[in-house]
């Protein structure tokens, strides 16, 4: 359960973040529902999992030399002391989150093709992020590759496994809450995420500084 559990709490800082994906799931739960809200959700889990592959595939293949497993073991730990702090001042004073006018797409097309259109909006939304490339850039590259070096393919396939499952958990989750509590409960959303965050890549922080400083001795 090891290589799950990586994957899980991985993704789950990630998905603590508030970005524009965050932000776009909780619009479209507020404004069309849990399932326009959620299949936004999906394509970003989606466009999170081909970020992850990627940058566990790149970081791999260059984790021979050891200048770059010193710029991932410093700029990850500066990135995530960053984060946190950006967290932390999100807790302090949350980002308001604004109801869109109902899509205006969504009425009169089909359910599949509206459904579809969410999906990909999320997949692009996803690569597109500023957070999430910073994030697997700095961040998550050299937690993945940590996780999965030396690992079978099963156990790979458990931690990719988890990273997605993960994130579908959180989609379907803040679609939720977004459709079932709308607009009372946004600035609290936000600055409880913010505290969550911030505690994760805290910890994520210390973890990377303290496995650099055994590994690289």
């Amino acid at each position: 359960m090891g290589p799950f559990v990586d994957g899980w709490l991985l993704s789950l800082s990630l998905c603590l973040d508030l970005g524009i994906v965050n932000l776009a799931i909780v619009r479209a739960g507020i404004t069309r529902g849990v399932v326009a809200a959620f299949m936004i959700g999906l394509g970003s889990c989606v466009g999170d999992i081909i970020w992850a592959a990627l940058a566990g595939a790149g970081v791999a293949a260059l984790l021979q030399f050891s200048a770059v497993r010193y710029a991932l073991w410093l700029g990850g730990t500066l990135a995530l002391t960053y984060l946190t702090i950006q967290m932390v001042r999100q807790a302090i004073r949350p980002t308001p989150v604004v109801a869109d006018a109902v899509d205006p797409r969504a009425v009169g097309a089909t359910r599949y093709r509206a459904d579809l259109r969410d999906f990909v909006d999320g997949v692009l939304l996803a690569l597109a992020s500023p957070s999430a490339i910073l994030w697997f850039a700095a961040v998550g590259g050299s937690l993945i590759a940590a996780s999965i070096t030396d690992a079978d393919p099963g156990a790979v396939a458990m931690f990719y496994g988890g990273f997605f499952l993960q994130g579908l958990t959180w989609s379907l989750g803040v679609a939720m809450i977004a459709a079932f509590t709308g607009r009372a409960l946004g600035p609290q959303l936000v600055r409880a995420a913010a505290i969550a965050s911030g505690a994760l890549f805290a910890w994520f922080a210390v973890r990377v500084f303290m496995s650099g400083l055994t590994l690289l001795d």
